[in-house]
């Protein structure tokens, strides 16, 4: 799109050129001449070229430049929901056992993506707000009140999980199903969180 407007000022200073002598010979009272006239002609070749562009060329590249702008602002939104989302079960996971964090990136040392694509379309700002929004909604509700009770969340869903896999054992043997799936939702949210991340790169470039 650079280019685009690179080139189209181009045009656009050739007509203002053009126009500037067939304006210094009509003043000069030259209009009978065959140099008003062909500057005329000039003036006319150098307006029709350039409208030309505008219409054609240039047109097609804003529309593709502000397509590509939207794309790139729902992958921002979306790798920063997803932030947000890792973010939310790396510190959950702290409050109930540190180890079950081990290898993971630290979330909190991890910034947002900027959102700002002014030429994105307003429909794809709309929904990239509507991503975000909803995605810190979920990160606050996700989250009990106090270290208790994620605890008690914790320890809840793990036992659910040895119930269901029948392996017989309690105790530490529900502890450690708890930190797998701890460090499974971690897993996929850091996955989720990249592929958000690699999409926003490719489509920003």
């Amino acid at each position: 799109f650079e280019a685009a407007k690179t080139q189209m000022a181009a045009f656009d200073a050739q007509v203002k050129s053009a126009a500037d002598r067939e304006e210094a010979l009509r003043v000069a009272g030259k209009t009978d001449t065959d140099a008003y006239k062909a500057a005329v002609i000039d003036l006319k070749a150098a307006q029709s070229k350039a409208n030309a562009y505008r219409t054609h060329e240039y047109a097609n590249a804003e529309k593709d430049f502000g397509e590509k702008s939207g794309k790139a602002l729902l992958a921002a939104a979306a790798y920063n929901a997803a932030l947000v989302n890792y973010r939310a079960a790396y510190n959950k996971a702290v409050e109930v056992e540190a180890s079950a964090v081990k290898g993971f990136a630290d979330p909190n040392t991890l910034n947002p993506v900027s959102t700002d694509f002014p030429a994105a379309p307003a429909a794809a700002k709309a929904e990239a707000k509507k991503v975000e929004a909803k995605a810190e909604a979920k990160a606050q509700a996700a989250a009990p009140a106090g270290v208790a009770g994620k605890a008690a969340a914790a320890k809840g869903e793990l036992a659910g999980m040895g119930a269901k896999g029948g392996n017989g054992h309690g105790g530490k043997a529900g502890e450690k199903l708890g930190n797998a799936g701890v460090g499974v939702a971690l897993t996929a949210l850091a996955a989720s969180m990249l592929a958000g991340m690699g999409a926003a790169v490719r489509k920003m470039r």
